[in-house]
């Protein structure tokens, strides 16, 4: 039988700066969000994630890696507006991975879940992935993907395309394998303990970390929940490609939605 792939966090140290302020009572999903140099378009993020319907329970964990612009600036007027919500830790720079990681380990939910900064979540998405992900008792949810452009054009992500047909409730890898085609990380929520008992952290100092997290999750996850549709409004993260910003005269910056 082939062993597990286990990656541990290699940056365990201390972040430089907290701004914890949170007397929040009970938390049932926490949210990572790793930033680097991301002031231009943090706001329409983290404005976001206070439209899904559980602000009295949700932990935003903010992780700077080290910026060099404006964000921990910006996000420390979302920790001082929602003190009970965001929660900013500053770090030395460790790259993605370690950032995603060190947001697990500060995690405090029933669920966790990874936005990227250029991510936007449609309204209400993470209430009605919480109550179905609660009523079936699944590992993991995850929805379907599109992509559009700031022209507001859309086309459908091949890779998620493949993965998602229907609704699934409660299934397998076993039962439906082209799930693995769904290879990302930020289109799902996870249930805490099962992501921290398999030790399904994130790679470091690499390239494409979500891949090596997200192919075992699928062998090890017991249930596993599929989302084409979960209300009229459906389900939407909007995400960017933070790469394209390094390119001063590029116009238009792609993101992906996940349609659920």
């Amino acid at each position: 039988m082939t062993e597990p792939i286990i990656h541990i966090p290699k940056n365990i140290d201390l972040p430089v700066t907290v701004v914890n302020k949170s007397n929040r009572k009970v938390t049932r999903l926490s949210v990572v969000v790793p930033m680097y140099n991301v002031a231009l378009f943090l706001k329409e993020a983290l404005d976001s994630l206070l439209r899904q319907g559980i602000n009295d329970e949700l932990q935003v964990i903010l992780i700077d890696d080290g910026s060099k612009d404006e964000t921990p600036a910006i996000a420390r007027e979302y920790v001082d507006q929602y003190p009970d919500i965001f929660e900013l830790y500053l770090f030395e720079n460790g790259g993605l991975g370690a950032a995603r990681n060190r947001g697990t380990n500060l995690a405090v939910g029933e669920y966790v879940t990874y936005v990227d900064p250029d991510d936007i979540v449609v309204d209400d998405s993470y209430h009605n992935m919480l109550s179905i992900i609660n009523r079936t008792g699944s590992d993991v949810i995850g929805g379907a993907v599109r992509r559009f452009n700031s022209t507001g054009k859309q086309w459908t992500s091949t890779v998620h395309n493949k993965a998602y047909h229907d609704a699934y409730e409660a299934t397998t890898l076993g039962e439906h394998p082209e799930l693995v085609w769904d290879t990302t990380a930020w289109n799902k929520i996870y249930n805490l303990e099962f992501i921290q008992s398999n030790s399904l952290y994130f790679p470091e100092k690499m390239l494409y970390e979500d891949m090596p997290m997200v192919v075992p999750m699928y062998s090890l996850a017991k249930k596993l929940m599929s989302l084409m549709k979960l209300s009229t409004c459906g389900v939407n993260v909007m995400k960017g490609l933070l790469q394209l910003l390094s390119r001063p005269h590029r116009k238009i910056i792609l993101r992906i939605v996940l349609k659920g």
